[in-house]
């Protein structure tokens, strides 16, 4: 990822993450430390669950932050 720096998609679901011994914290500190920032695709939330990543689904566009 260094090498060609792509433009990363991202599908969140933190129900399946578990399972990899992850979850959307860890992958998204990872791609951070990285040096990638996120935006999330725009889609209608339910309010109650924007500041919370447990058992949430949600899509990202991940881009490299120049230097």
């Amino acid at each position: 990822m260094n090498r060609f720096v792509p433009l990363l998609s991202i599908e969140l679901d933190d129900k399946n993450l578990p399972e990899q011994g992850a979850s959307a914290t860890l992958l998204l500190t990872f791609l951070q430390e990285l040096g990638y920032t996120g935006k999330l695709v725009p889609v209608k939330v339910n309010s109650s669950y924007a500041n919370q990543y447990k058992d949430y689904h949600f899509d990202i566009i991940c881009n490299k932050v120049p230097h």
